[in-house]
């Protein structure tokens, strides 16, 4: 299809070709766009943004429709050029169509559950603000320009890793609106440098057991499953007997929650068993004991599975500490492996895809910098006694 030209801008009264402003038989400017594609002809009549047509901004859509039909890499939809179908190209309506497509994503397994709350959440705050937001524009007139300026106005007192997420998302969805064809290049994206944001923290075994002591005895039990295996709270919360093989001192991570939902998936897809240490084993034939296989594993008060507010809330409450559940949980169990271990043991047991997700895990201690340190001062001092010898 490279270097074919398909189409023709005609006369709206007397329907010939229009190769300048007017018509060259009646005189009059308006005119449409004809073109043949799969077996029928279409015709269009309005520009993206509901402006009928006149000669030059026909031949600049036919030029647009024409470039996208050449590109082999995408699909070509014919019905988005359409009247109807160019208000999609309004980014508050483009919005609507992704976090729509994101959903779909969610019903197939192929997404979390949070990730279209979060996207809408920042869609709505940032993306479509009535003072700083770009919803209004078309799609395919936001530019470097109009990025980095939307950029420059988010609040002053944003985080900077708050501005970045902002920024990655808005990232998100141009690239969903180039695959889905409705704009033809991803513009380039300012980097947002600097990080004001807390620094994760991990905690000691010796730490977390003495944070265990201040929590409530019938709830103890429940992290210090988390503090042996590093699983995610929403996971802790969905385990069921039957996800525990005792014989083989294994635990099959089969479902989660996320946002109150049961998923039936660990949030990277996967349901593969992970070891289990001896004091976690202990703690999962205490809690089955006399009880089904399908029932869950950890009961609260009411009979029923704790919920991952319950178990951020009470941490909060009761522990002593100023480290969040998560922290004093998966992040510590990742960067303890690390410590006794490597990264790749650390990244196996938790189950990530990549290295940067483990990375992001790891919170080096002072204290184990220090016995490094002093390790470093023993081998100076022991090469200096090979030289008196």
């Amino acid at each position: 299809m490279k270097g074919v030209n398909r189409g023709s801008i005609r006369c709206n009264k007397c329907g010939i070709a229009m190769k300048e402003g007017k018509c060259p038989q009646c005189g009059k400017i308006n005119c449409h766009i004809n073109i043949y594609w799969q077996g029928k002809t279409h015709k269009f009549y309005k520009d993206t943004r509901g402006i009928e047509l006149s000669q030059l901004s026909a031949a600049h859509m036919l030029s647009e429709i024409n470039r996208e039909m050449a590109d082999t890499s995408r699909p070509f939809y014919i019905d988005k050029w359409k009247n109807a179908a160019c208000k999609q190209r309004v980014i508050e309506k483009a919005v609507d169509l992704w976090i729509a497509d994101c959903k779909e994503q969610v019903a197939r397994g192929e997404m979390s559950l949070s990730v279209p709350i979060l996207y809408r959440s920042m869609a709505k705050t940032h993306f479509l603000n009535d003072q700083y937001g770009i919803g209004k524009k078309m799609i395919n007139e936001v530019g470097v320009f109009e990025i980095k300026q939307f950029s420059k106005a988010l609040p002053s007192d944003l985080k900077i890793s708050s501005r970045r997420a902002i920024m990655n998302n808005l990232h998100v969805f141009f690239t969903w609106c180039y695959k889905e064809g409705l704009i033809s290049s991803i513009p380039a994206f300012p980097t947002v440098k600097g990080n004001n944001s807390r620094p994760r923290v991990a905690l000691t075994t010796g730490d977390q057991y003495m944070a265990l002591e201040k929590l409530p005895e019938y709830i103890r039990d429940v992290y210090e499953f988390e503090f042996n295996t590093g699983i995610r709270p929403g996971e802790t919360c969905a385990l069921k007997i039957r996800d525990i093989d005792f014989l083989n001192k294994t635990a099959t991570i089969r479902a989660t929650f996320t946002m109150g939902k049961f998923r039936d998936s660990d949030k990277e897809g996967h349901k593969q068993p992970i070891p289990l240490s001896e004091r976690a084993i202990e703690i999962a034939r205490l809690r089955a004991a006399g009880r089904f296989p399908e029932d869950w594993l950890f009961l609260n008060n009411q009979g029923t599975h704790y919920s991952v507010e319950t178990l951020r809330d009470t941490w909060s409450k009761h522990s002593g500490t100023p480290i969040t559940h998560y922290e004093a949980t998966r992040h510590s169990f990742c960067t303890q492996i690390v410590e006794v271990a490597d990264k790749k043991v650390a990244k196996a047991l938790m189950r990530h895809v990549s290295d940067s997700s483990t990375d992001r895990y790891i919170h080096a201690r002072t204290e184990y910098l220090r016995e490094h340190l002093e390790k470093r001062g023993d081998v100076v001092e022991l090469k200096r006694r090979k030289e008196i010898k």
